[in-house]
């Protein structure tokens, strides 16, 4: 049989040139697209829009995250389409491996949804101070499989939705006011009340801790009989955001208006006794 090389190539030419036009269609497509992802994200997302300053970023960097992911998801199909796969063949293959992926890939997906769990619950938002985990540190974003927090000395940590949603979360950044505890010690022949008093002077003379609300006032009593001392505590409230300086200011204040007053703050000891037989 003679082999019709004329036909051969022209059926070579054919297939390229029809390849090269899904080729190109699926660029276009892909360019289109990516477009599309960046003009959605900024027209529904932008800086100034009024319904924007009404979403909780958290809530709104989540929700970017998610719309990109699904407007992607869309873009490839389309791609894959333009390049001649029957659609009828991506659903089956689309099942297929989202069966398989879904087995493989289980803990992934619990952090997805642990993440809209944590939209939903709320139990932080973006710039709320938290603990995770044993992990301390300001909540710098929620994202479909993982919170980041960055920690007091600048670190950044990653930790998965589904190990943020299966512990205990402290928020101390929720509230405005938050409670300074600061424990003293003084010898056994010290006054109570005098001791008292110079704790409460200095409690009351700082600028930062809150003395009108009457539901949080300055405290001072004698807590405990320690074995070598007595344990004075003193609380006192202050701003969250002014919690730590007002905290070390109290320890530092303390302890010299002890000095001044020239209340002994003892050091823990031992008496022996020695027996001569």
């Amino acid at each position: 049989m003679e082999i019709n090389w004329e036909e051969v190539w022209q059926s070579f030419v054919n297939g390229c040139v029809d390849l090269a036009g899904r080729l190109v269609k699926a660029l276009i497509i892909l360019v289109i697209g990516i477009l599309i992802i960046q003009l959605v994200t900024r027209v529904i997302f932008r800086e100034k829009t009024k319904r924007k300053k009404k979403l909780d970023p958290t809530v709104r960097n989540f929700m970017r995250s998610v719309i990109k992911a699904i407007l992607w998801c869309i873009v490839i199909v389309a791609i894959i389409c333009a390049l001649g796969v029957e659609v009828a063949s991506i659903i089956t293959v689309l099942a297929a491996a989202g069966a398989a992926i879904a087995l493989a890939l289980q803990g992934s997906l619990s952090n997805v949804a642990s993440g809209f769990l944590l939209i939903i619950l709320h139990p932080f938002a973006l710039g709320d101070f938290v603990t995770v985990q044993g992990n301390d540190g300001t909540v710098i974003d929620v994202g479909i499989c993982a919170t980041t927090l960055r920690t007091p000395d600048n670190k950044h940590v990653i930790i998965p939705n589904s190990l943020v949603t299966s512990g205990a979360v402290t928020n101390y950044s929720r509230e405005e006011f938050r409670r300074i505890d600061v424990d003293l010690a003084v010898a056994y022949g010290s006054d109570p009340e005098h001791v008292k008093d110079v704790i409460m002077n200095v409690l009351i003379s700082h600028p930062d801790v809150l003395k009108e609300d009457p539901e949080k006032p300055p405290f001072v009593r004698l807590t405990a009989m320690e074995d070598s001392s007595l344990k004075i505590t003193a609380r006192a409230w202050a701003t969250g955001t002014k919690f730590w300086p007002t905290k070390f200011d109290l320890i530092e204040q303390c302890h010299k208006a002890l000095v001044d007053n020239k209340i002994s703050i003892p050091f823990p000891q031992m008496d022996v006794h020695l027996m001569q037989k």
